[in-house]
C-alpha cells in the first residue's frame, strides 16, 4: 500500500526491473520451497504501528506452517514496541524508518550488508513497494514473497496482487492473502499483543495512585494519532472539544473515570480536553510508553479513540472500543465478527471515506466536523445496552475490574 516515491519513479523502476528480472529470477531461485522448507525466514513490515499489529495473524500462521524455522521480523523503530515479546518471532530487528523514507543510501547499504550475513532463504514482505522488494534481492534471499500493485513486484519470485481501494475487507485478512493466496485455510485473524508482567503491574499502580476503585467505569481516551513515519493524517483526529464533552458526560452522567492517553505530540490536545473539567480526567499524554498505555487500555472497561494505533491495541487485547472514523473505512479495521464489541462512529459527509492507502489530501477537511457529540454518546449508550445482558458488563481482559451495571443508570 506504500506509495512513498513518486508514481513516475516507481513506473521507471518497474519497467527497468521487469526487463532485468524476467530471466534473473529463474536463475537465482533454484531452491524451491516445494522441495525444502525454509530454515531461516525474514518477514518485513515497516512504518505504522497499526499495520504491524494487523500482520500478527499472518506471522502466527507462518510460525505454525514452518514450526522448525528461525523467524526474524524487520520493523521500523517507530513500531517495534508493539511487537516486542511476540513468541512467534525468534528475532526482532529494527531500523531507523527514515533510511527508507528519506532515501539514506549509505545507511540503507549498511543495513543490507548486515542482513546479508544472516543468509535467509525466504523473505515475506507485507508491502507492494518495489524498493522494499529490492531489499530482499540485495540481501540475497532466493525466495521473495510480496504484494504487487501494477508492476511493482518485478523482483519477487512469488507475488500476490494487493487488494486496493475501499473494499470493506478487514485489513488483517488482506495481509493474510500473501501467506495463503489460495484462501485454503480457516483463518484466525486475531491480533497479537503480548504485555509483560511489569507493564501490567504499572497499570495497576497508576489506578491505585489516582484512587480509581475497581467497581467504577473506567474509560480510556486516545484523542490524538494520525501520525506515522510515512505521513501525517491529522484529519483523522476528532475535535478536542468533542472529546471534552464526551469525557464530561462519562464523568457526570455515567459516574465514570477517564484517562487520556497519547504521545507527547498529543499533549496540547489533552490539555484542551482536561482544562477546567471537574472532576479532572487523568492526563497521561506524553508520560507513558506505548506499551504502558496498552496496559492501561487493558485495565479499562472501554476505549474511545480516533482511527489510530490504540484502536488496534484494544482489538488485540479484547477491550471494548468505540472508534471515530472520517477519511478511513471502519470495515477495513474492525473484524466482522467483533463489530458488537468494537463499535464505531462514521462521518456522514458524502466524500467520507476517501483514504485508499495514502491520504489524497483535502483542501477543506471537514469530515470529522460532521461527527457530533450526541452521535458518540449514542454509541456509548448502545455499548452499554449490548453489555447489559452479560454476566459482567464491560469485562476487561485482566479480570481484575468488574462493573456493576446498575451503577450506570
Amino acid at each position: 500500500m506504500e506509495k512513498n516515491y513518486s508514481n513516475l519513479s516507481i513506473r521507471f523502476i518497474s519497467r527497468i526491473g521487469e526487463v532485468v528480472f524476467s530471466g534473473l529470477n529463474k536463475i537465482l531461485s533454484s531452491r524451491s520451497l516445494s522441495k525444502r522448507d525454509p530454515q531461516n525466514i525474514l518477514i518485513i513490515k515497516t512504518h505504522a504501528i497499526g499495520d504491524v499489529l494487523l500482520v500478527t495473524p499472518s506471522i502466527r500462521y507462518v510460525r505454525e506452517k514452518f514450526s522448525k524455522a528461525k523467524i526474524s521480523l524487520l520493523v521500523g523503530n517507530w513500531s517495534k514496541e508493539v511487537i516486542e515479546g511476540n513468541p512467534f518471532i525468534d528475532k526482532l530487528i529494527s531500523f531507523d524508518d527514515s533510511i527508507l523514507l528519506k532515501k539514506k543510501v549509505i545507511k540503507f547499504l549498511k543495513l543490507i550488508y548486515e542482513l546479508r550475513k544472516q543468509k535467509y532463504d525466504l523473505c515475506i514482505m507485507f508491502h507492494c513497494n518495489p524498493i522494499i522488494h529490492l531489499m530482499a534481492f540485495l540481501i540475497g534471499v532466493p525466495q521473495r514473497m510480496g504484494f504487487e500493485e501494477g508492476n511493482s513486484g518485478f523482483s519477487l519470485t512469488h507475488k500476490v496482487p494487493m487488494e486496493q481501494g475501499l473494499t470493506g475487507r478487514y485489513m488483517a485478512d488482506i495481509y493474510f492473502d500473501l501467506v495463503d493466496s489460495g484462501r485454503t485455510i480457516k483463518r484466525d485473524n486475531r491480533l497479537d499483543f503480548f504485555l509483560k508482567e511489569d507493564e501490567k503491574k504499572f497499570a495497576a499502580s497508576i489506578l491505585e495512585k489516582y484512587g480509581i476503585p475497581k467497581n467504577t467505569l473506567l474509560v480510556s481516551m486516545a484523542p490524538g494519532g494520525g501520525r506515522n513515519p510515512r505521513e501525517d493524517v491529522l484529519v483523522k483526529q476528532w475535535s478536542p472539544k468533542g472529546f471534552r464533552e464526551v469525557a464530561e458526560s462519562i464523568i457526570k452522567d455515567f459516574n465514570g473515570s477517564v484517562i487520556i492517553l497519547g504521545s507527547s505530540d498529543d499533549s496540547l490536545i489533552a490539555e484542551e480536553i482536561v482544562d477546567n473539567l471537574s472532576p479532572t480526567p487523568i492526563n497521561l499524554c506524553g508520560l507513558t510508553t506505548l506499551r504502558e498505555s496498552a496496559a492501561l487500555i487493558r485495565e479499562s472497561n472501554l476505549l474511545i479513540t480516533n482511527d489510530s494505533a490504540p484502536h488496534h491495541i484494544a482489538v488485540a487485547l479484547g477491550v471494548p472500543s468505540i472508534t471515530i472514523f472520517g477519511p478511513t473505512m471502519p470495515e477495513t479495521f474492525i473484524p466482522e465478527h467483533l463489530r458488537q464489541k468494537h463499535l464505531f462512529v462514521q462521518s456522514k459527509l458524502e466524500c467520507s471515506p476517501c483514504y485508499k492507502g495514502l491520504f489524497p489530501g483535502c483542501k477543506e477537511p471537514k469530515c470529522m466536523e460532521h461527527v457530533s457529540v450526541e452521535q458518540v454518546l449514542s454509541v456509548i449508550r448502545k455499548m452499554l445496552q449490548i453489555q447489559q445482558n452479560t454476566v459482567n458488563p464491560f469485562p476487561p481482559v485482566s479480570g481484575a475490574r468488574r462493573l456493576n451495571h446498575k451503577e450506570l443508570n
